[in-house]
């Protein structure tokens, strides 16, 4: 047995296989890189809040309630003719029996 540590091992330099020079293998240097352009700059008025957003979102709402309300009102008036054409149907029904629907 080896008396000797075991960190002893491999002490020695060794020689690069390539040759018995002592500079590195020469590598590709990487090619530069491009230059980063900045960004594209706004239009200064595009990058500009609205002046009011609070108005921006209060008018927004007020024209979504008037919507809502115009159809609230037409589906209502549908309904009504609807509900006026069943009551029709049923009177004439009444009045001149079932007809060619009924048999």
């Amino acid at each position: 047995m080896s008396t000797g540590p075991i960190d002893g091992i491999g002490n020695k330099p060794i020689a690069p296989i390539g040759g018995s020079d002592n500079t590195p293998p020469s590598t590709p240097t990487p090619p530069a890189k491009p230059a980063i352009k900045p960004p594209l700059e706004r239009p200064f008025s595009l990058s500009l809040p609205p002046e009011n957003p609070a108005q921006a979102v209060v008018k927004n709402i007020d024209e979504s309630n008037k919507e809502t309300e115009k159809m609230t009102k037409k589906t209502a008036e549908e309904q009504k003719l609807q509900q006026m054409v069943e009551e029709q149907r049923a009177q004439d029904q009444l009045l001149n029996g079932p007809g060619t629907s009924g048999v």
